[in-house]
């Protein structure tokens, strides 16, 4: 287990340090640690940096835990095997909070890889979702999915300026001109600060969100969360083929209703609200 301090000049307020997770012994003691104390974490950040290769590749899981470093665990330079942990055991747990943003592409990627299924989600992408929805009726669930807001937006509208914009901005450009770049070993220290930074920023996002939900009188708070609920697990299991129909016909059911709800309103429907309709 190697701690990574940030050098002089280099100083980033949001990521300090991170720690690297590279033999499958440090691994098996951290997700130790991590299920033997869930009663004390109630909450941890988590994320996935993958590639696709005709198949997923998980490349690094990155976890954050409250006033520790960010943990980067290597799972594809140092072939650490995930199941052979307590990794599985702490992503069902209805006791340890999974705050994630968009988990669409990282519960599927886990699942295949490792058999991961993830309950007790908070998904800030979805939560962001769901402020429009119950805002604006014209901006139904389903046509949020194509506006959907970065985790960098998230940070600024719930906590205030992102850390290390340039970061992520230069990283964001490098993965667009090479998809596999995290195939690449050793990883490079901006690398693993922009993995780090991913993870970091979820813990104040989910605090200020708890905050505006606390804020709500409760009629509101209640149909938010019924909305936000379906909107989450519809996120996580959708792509998973053990989506059950239930979550689909929730799913077709709702976006039903507002399609309706918008013809009603005399808004002109798009070809796929209007095929909804037609089915029912």
């Amino acid at each position: 287990m190697t701690s990574f301090q940030d050098r002089p000049g280099e100083h980033n307020n949001s990521t300090q340090d991170y720690i690297l997770i590279s033999r499958n012994e440090e691994a098996k003691a951290l997700f130790h640690r991590i299920h033997r104390n869930k009663h004390n974490i109630a909450t941890l950040g988590l994320d996935v940096e993958s590639v696709e290769l005709g198949r997923s590749v998980v490349c690094i899981v990155q976890i954050k835990i409250q006033d520790e470093p960010p943990y980067i665990i290597d799972i594809y330079g140092s072939k650490i095997d995930l199941k052979a942990t307590l990794f599985n055991d702490i992503m069902t747990s209805a006791e340890i909070e999974k705050v994630i943003h968009d988990p669409r592409n990282d519960s599927r990627m886990l699942y295949e890889t490792f058999q991961t299924e993830m309950r007790n989600v908070f998904d800030t992408q979805t939560f962001q979702m769901t402020v429009e929805n119950q805002a604006n009726q014209a901006l139904t669930t389903r046509r949020l999915q194509c506006q959907r807001k970065s985790l960098d937006f998230i940070y600024e509208k719930y906590v205030g300026r992102f850390p290390n914009q340039k970061l992520k901005d230069d990283m964001k450009s490098k993965m667009s001109e090479d998809q596999t770049i995290w195939l690449r070993r050793p990883l490079t220290r901006e690398m693993a600060l922009y993995a780090a930074l991913d993870v970091e920023t979820l813990m104040p996002i989910r605090v200020s969100m708890s905050k505006y939900l606390t804020n709500m009188d409760d009629g509101k708070r209640i149909a938010f969360l019924k909305t936000y609920n379906e909107l989450c697990t519809e996120s996580i299991y959708t792509p998973l083929p053990i989506a059950n129909a239930e979550i689909n016909l929730r799913k077709k059911l709702r976006e039903f209703e507002e399609a309706k709800s918008l013809q009603m309103l005399g808004i002109e429907l798009n070809k796929k609200e209007k095929k909804l309709i037609r089915s029912f």
